[in-house]
């Protein structure tokens, strides 16, 4: 273990240079912390506040987060983008009340099935585009927690999430266009998706945008849902 200090956004970040690595992004020139490690136990370096690409094409197949510290972590875009192997993910200490992005987040990992974000939070994030695009093996999700007032992009959220079957954002505010184009893309067995009734009308109308290249999906209000229940247990 050598520890090593360096400046990323303003901050003094102490890090394992036997674990973590610094590169520059080919877009902004910025500087960020990537992750060199076998996938045990690990720990948010001392002061970092961003966690862009950190896990980029990490190769093995679980990664253990539990002691993973993101209380001070602002930025989670291509956290784990290109993770293709990862089948495991434990994100039940992740704090996010103060992450603003979001996008690209779980892009490209291929072979997860399931990810746990009940406990996420998400009031500051403004941009969730790409977030679980072509994760090709999600299967079920679920955003209960989540609430995307303050998002400007979902564009491509899920597109081409292939063997996603049902899906409910109910909670989710879906008021613009530009927040919702191609948000399904492709999402070629998605059966159901429950929505707010009082958006049912919009998305109906925004239906090709929104629903792109998903032949068989059906929109389900949140009405229809208390009015089956009421029906069977009344």
């Amino acid at each position: 273990m050598a520890l090593t200090k360096t400046i990323l956004n303003g901050h003094t970040v102490e890090y394992d240079n036997t674990e973590f690595e610094i590169l520059t992004s080919y877009c902004s020139k910025e500087k960020y912390l990537h992750y060199i490690g076998n996938g045990g136990n690990v720990h948010n370096p001392k002061g970092n506040t961003s966690c862009y690409r950190m896990f980029d094409s990490f190769n093995g197949t679980s990664l253990d987060l539990s002691n993973f510290d993101t209380h001070n972590i602002t930025n989670m875009s291509f956290m784990f983008f290109y993770c293709q192997n990862l089948k495991s993910l434990n994100l039940s200490n992740f704090n996010t009340k103060n992450v603003v992005d979001m996008s690209g987040m779980f892009s490209y990992c291929e072979s997860l099935k399931k990810v746990d974000l009940s406990n996420f939070i998400t009031q500051n994030v403004n941009d969730m585009s790409y977030m679980f695009n072509k994760c090709y093996n999600l299967i079920t999700l679920n955003l209960s927690n989540f609430h995307t007032y303050s998002v400007n992009s979902m564009k491509s959220m899920f597109s081409n999430c292939v063997n996603l079957k049902k899906l409910d954002i109910s909670n989710f505010d879906l008021t613009k266009e530009e927040r919702i184009n191609s948000m399904f893309t492709f999402c070629k067995k998605l059966e159901k998706i429950i929505i707010d009734s009082n958006l049912f009308q919009y998305i109906s109308d925004n239906k090709n945008s929104f629903l792109r290249d998903c032949e068989n999906v059906s929109i389900i209000s949140t009405t229809q849902i208390n009015k089956t229940i009421k029906d069977l247990f009344y």
